[in-house]
């Protein structure tokens, strides 16, 4: 890896994908709600200069109608850096970056699988950085009581 890429794609599994017609659809095009979503991010055991993150991705039920089909999908992502994380303390710019390039191959799994239904559509884009300090505030005050996990680092 050289030192100008500062984030390395190295592959992602696809661990999970339901897609099923929704009856209750009655939308007709237009803009989809934000679905639920889900993530975290580990640091290799032994070579800290590697990491994974899980995205997962969720039809939002409480807006189940506006979805033409119903959706599960979690994926992994494998990822290098240049320089290794301190004390196994994932940057949350290096997190954000990850979630963005699994979210463009989950958004692509779900068009491609919707065709199967004959349904079109597309998620809405999201805004991983306030997903990841809202995940690393909650983490920081679940260190205090005890620490479990090592720390993401927030976004400045």
């Amino acid at each position: 890896m050289d030192s100008e890429r500062l984030l390395e794609f190295l592959g992602c599994e696809l661990e999970e994908l339901r897609i099923e017609s929704n009856p209750a659809d009655t939308k007709e095009g237009g803009a989809l709600p934000a679905p639920m979503i889900d993530f975290n991010a580990f640091v290799h055991a032994s070579d800290r200069t590697m990491f994974a993150v899980t995205l997962s991705l969720k039809s939002s039920e409480s807006a189940s109608s506006s979805y033409p089909i119903v959706f599960s999908v979690r994926v992994v992502g494998f990822f290098k850096v240049v320089e290794p994380f301190p004390e196994g303390a994932i940057h949350g710019e290096r997190v954000v970056n990850a979630l963005t390039i699994l979210y463009g191959i989950v958004r692509g799994h779900l068009v491609t699988s919707a065709a199967w239904f004959g349904k079109t559509f597309l998620l809405p884009t999201v805004y991983f950085t306030d997903l990841v300090n809202e995940k690393v505030a909650a983490a920081n005050k679940q260190q205090i009581a005890g620490p479990d996990q090592p720390p993401v680092r927030a976004i400045a």
